[in-house]
């Protein structure tokens, strides 16, 4: 996974959305989670599930935005469960405003970070994680120290706006 860091207004999102149109034939999605605006809770709702003798258990259930499979012992309908996951295509997780996200959340994404997975519920694999986040030193009253933990989970590249070749791009001019 990749953490784009940047300063606010610089079209990181932007960036992501046109890498998953340059990447493939258009099918790909993009999963746009505001991670400032979530909580723990946010990735599952309560639910009952039965077991094999017919009891009901409670369990977390995904929410649906969530490309998900939980994996079992039968590689078949692991496949089946993966090729639903994707969708298709697959496309890109995009974890925007990392820093911006409460500690639950943070802590949330340690493992679906960096082995896909949330709880018994696997990513398909066909997604990509991808992430963005603001330093703190641009804002630093809204912003959260990062955990070693999760910051060491990504490859990450510091995104600086460059108007000569924004300009460049702009109109078409070839590189000197």
């Amino acid at each position: 996974p990749i953490l784009v860091w940047g300063a606010p207004g610089i079209a990181k999102t932007a960036i992501v959305k046109e890498v998953l149109q340059l990447m493939g034939d258009g099918n790909g999605q993009v999963i746009d989670l505001q991670l400032s605006t979530m909580m723990r809770d946010d990735w599952f709702l309560p639910g009952f599930v039965e077991d094999e003798m017919g009891f009901k258990r409670s369990a977390d259930i995904p929410k649906t935005w969530l490309p998900v499979y939980k994996k079992t012992a039968n590689a078949e309908m692991n496949a089946k469960g993966n090729d639903l996951a994707n969708q298709g295509a697959g496309g890109i997780i995009f974890l925007d405003e990392l820093s911006r996200a409460d500690k639950g959340v943070q802590a949330t994404l340690l493992k679906f970070v960096d082995e896909r997975h949330v709880g018994e519920w696997y990513l398909g694999d066909k997604w990509t994680i991808v992430s963005a986040s603001n330093r703190q030193d641009d804002d630093p009253n809204a912003t959260y120290n990062m955990s070693t933990a999760l910051a060491s989970r990504f490859s990450q590249v510091n995104f600086i706006a460059d108007f000569k070749a924004w300009k460049q791009w702009a109109t078409g001019a070839k590189s000197e």
